[in-house]
């Protein structure tokens, strides 16, 4: 047998070879590319968030690990009366990997000052609210005067002798809104907004 010969049946056998894979065997062999989950749009905020920063609250923040997110505020004293009361605004959006969830906002400070925290759609319309006058809660728990608190006005929010709280705002997946803090009594100062997501309690629309 001549080297050409020899040359000819073994390239022979190697094409042969390859032919008998079975295309859908070797398409198998490839490693399958994980599909990536897809990303929220940026949030889109009203007049109000137009300058705020953009926070986004995931599945990661929990109520034992939520999303600090620092705020400052001015002093005042006169609960808003003698004009627009300081506040402190920033966009919250919400990014789950279930279709929706419920947003939970803390913003805690000392007790008989009077602080307020509210979400807002981007039409401005209100989404939630919790809204209580501190100066007239008991420090130990007890309930305060119902002409005073605010409370039964809140709106899928909590209010405390030391904190405002929004509670489970049900929010769907890549949502937000502009929330805001406020001052109304108090020497303000540096504060924490504390940010998760949990089980959804109320449906956001504060009732006019």
């Amino acid at each position: 047998m001549t080297r050409r010969t020899l040359s000819v049946l073994i390239t022979g056998a190697l094409l042969a070879s390859f032919v008998a894979v079975p295309v859908g065997e070797a398409t198998a062999k490839k490693k399958k590319k994980k599909k990536k989950p897809p990303v929220c749009a940026a949030y889109t905020p009203g007049e109000l968030g137009a300058e705020a920063e953009h926070v986004v609250v995931t599945d990661a923040h929990t109520e034992e690990k939520p999303l600090a997110y620092p705020i400052s505020l001015d002093a005042n004293f006169d609960e808003g009366i003698t004009g627009d009361p300081p506040t402190a605004n920033v966009n919250v959006q919400v990014d789950s990997k279930a279709a929706s969830s419920g947003l939970y906002v803390t913003f805690e400070f000392q007790s008989h000052r009077d602080y307020d925290l509210w979400a807002y759609f981007p039409d401005g319309a209100g989404a939630a609210s919790a809204h209580g006058f501190q100066p007239a809660m008991d420090t130990q728990g007890a309930p305060p005067p119902a002409d005073l608190s605010n409370t039964a006005s809140n709106h899928a929010g909590e209010s405390t002798a030391e904190s405002e709280n929004l509670v489970g705002v049900i929010t769907p997946d890549c949502g937000g809104y502009t929330v805001s803090a406020t001052t109304y009594f108090g020497e303000g100062g540096d504060f924490e907004l504390k940010l998760w997501l949990g089980e959804g309690k109320t449906e956001p629309g504060v009732p006019e």
